[in-house]
């Protein structure tokens, strides 16, 4: 069976278990909605090396069909952008890719519009 057969699969669970994600691209005001699946792991993960506490607590994802993510001008969002979603801002910390085409941001919750890896632990600027 060839992958092209899985070709409605992502678009049928965003339709089926969507959840939007709004990314505003490098602070222009525009708006790029995201039409995705959000996913919240309440278990432990344990992550080798020193690494944020959040990261070894939780685990965040946002995925979404490839071809579903619009470019703006002309870049998809990255590393370090943020995702709002359910009215919280999230910060893209690590992408996956598998071989349906379906990408997955794994999330760090960012402050007021500010991505996490700019913050220090006491909350100030770093």
């Amino acid at each position: 069976m060839p992958l092209t057969d899985f070709a409605s699969l992502l678009p049928t669970l965003a339709w089926a278990f969507g959840e939007n994600a709004v990314w505003q691209p490098d602070g222009t005001g525009y708006q790029v909605t995201i039409p995705g699946r959000f996913r919240i792991d309440p278990h432990e993960v344990a992550m080798p090396g020193p690494a944020v506490e959040a990261l070894n607590v939780t685990q965040t994802w946002f995925y979404c069909d490839q071809r579903q993510v619009p470019s703006f001008p002309d870049r998809v969002p990255g590393l370090h952008d943020l995702l709002s979603i359910r009215g919280q801002w999230w910060e893209i910390v690590q992408i996956d890719a598998d071989d349906l085409g379906e990408l997955g941001y794994r999330l760090l919750k960012a402050g007021e519009r500010l991505p996490a890896s700019k913050l220090v632990r006491d909350g100030s600027l770093a």
